[in-house]
Parts: structure tokens; C-alpha cells; sequence
């Protein structure tokens, strides 16, 4: 794995697996994106066990995406796992608030989760719900929204990479959460023939990424 310009300056280009095992004189070193290691930890332990291909869509302040087969993230190298899927565009607008790389057409742009509040005038995602459980008509058609735009996501997800389910993690994906409820179908109803996908929400919460790191390594 070679690093990629991101969040830690001084590290682009580097074999960092490599830098590690001479560093600390060990025989194995497992450097992944904390979205692969999220995503490894729900597909074999989390709501995703049980289906051998499964595509783990982290929604926060962006949009993350991993594909998992049999319990390896898809491809190697520093786009490996399909981490790129957030920028995969599903909508014709061109402006508005940006993914970012700067697109305002794209998975991430319009599913991150401050989209939420955002469309339901609220100031978090959970007065955002709060507002929607007291039936607030902005709310209700704010969730509807994101609803539809998350399910255009997903499709798109489902239709590029096949996994038999698609798991749902990161903030507002809480448990009884206003937005998930009718989205498989709404997804199932738009895919190809007789392929359907299971649609779930993540259920390991902040160890999902280390479950990941630890089956990774037990693999190297």
C-alpha cells in the first residue's frame, strides 16, 4: 500500500506497511483506510455476516463506501475495497452544497449527513429526527427526500458491485432511525430482473474497525 495525499502531510507516495516492519522490526504490518477497516468488522461480524459480498456506506461528514468479498475489501493498492464510490454522481445538479473533491452531483454531496438537517431546517441530524417524530411537515418532507436520494445511492451501489447486502453505518443510521424504513424497497425495486439486496444497519458501532484490523491481520 502506497499512501495517498490526505489528512497527514509527509506521508503521500510511502509504503507505509513496509516503513512499519523495518521501523519495528516485525514480520507483518496491515496499513488500510479507517473505512476498509470499518467495513471488514461489520461484513464478517456485523449486520453484513453471513453474505459473502457486501458494500458498507458510512455516512457522516462524507460519504464513505467498501466493498467486502468473502472478507477481504475488493482490489488492493490505495483505492482498493471500491473507497471511491462516494463520488459516484446521481444527480444532474451543478450547484449547491459539494462533495469533497468540489462536485455537487455526487453520493457524497447529497448524503452526507448534514444534508439531513439541512433539508429539515434543523441545526443536527437529531433535532432533525426530533422534528420528524413530532410530525414537523418540514421534517417529514425533508427525510422523505434525503430518503430518496440515499435510495438513488444505494441502486447504484447495489447495481455496480452485486453484494447480496449493503450495510448502513455512521451517525445517523442509529437504530429506529426516520430514514431507513421502506428503502430496501424502494431499492429492490429499481435493480435488475430477480437480483434483490438486503439492507441493514451497521450493529458494532466504534469496534467495527478494529474487529476489521484484527481478522486483516490475521490474514496478511
Amino acid at each position: 500500500m502506497v499512501s495517498l495525499p490526505g489528512k497527514h502531510a509527509g506521508i503521500e507516495g510511502i509504503d507505509l506497511p513496509a516503513l512499519l516492519r523495518e521501523a519495528l522490526d516485525v514480520r507483518t504490518a496491515v496499513v488500510v483506510n479507517d473505512a476498509v477497516a470499518y467495513a471488514t468488522g461489520e461484513s464478517v461480524c456485523g449486520a453484513g455476516r453471513g453474505f459473502d459480498r457486501v458494500v458498507v456506506v458510512t455516512i457522516g461528514t462524507g460519504v464513505g463506501v467498501t466493498v467486502i468479498d468473502d472478507g477481504e475489501p475488493v482490489t488492493r493498492g490505495v483505492v482498493g475495497g471500491g473507497i471511491l464510490g462516494g463520488f459516484i454522481p446521481i444527480s444532474e445538479r451543478i450547484d449547491g452544497p459539494a462533495d469533497s473533491i468540489g462536485r455537487p452531483d455526487t453520493i457524497e454531496a447529497l448524503c452526507a449527513a448534514r444534508r439531513i438537517a439541512e433539508a429539515c431546517g434543523t441545526q443536527s441530524v437529531e433535532d432533525a429526527y426530533g422534528a420528524y417524530a413530532r410530525s414537523e411537515d418540514r421534517a417529514r418532507a425533508g427525510v422523505d427526500a434525503y430518503r430518496t436520494h440515499l435510495a438513488r445511492a444505494l441502486t447504484a451501489l447495489a447495481s455496480a458491485h452485486a453484494p447480496g447486502c449493503i450495510v448502513l453505518g455512521g451517525g445517523p443510521m442509529t437504530p429506529g432511525n426516520p430514514v431507513t424504513p421502506g428503502i430496501e424497497a424502494m431499492v429492490n425495486e429499481r435493480l435488475f430482473g430477480s437480483y434483490r439486496v438486503a439492507i441493514r444497519t451497521a450493529e458494532l458501532a466504534d469496534t467495527a474497525a478494529l474487529v476489521g484490523l484484527e481478522h486483516l491481520v490475521a490474514r496478511a
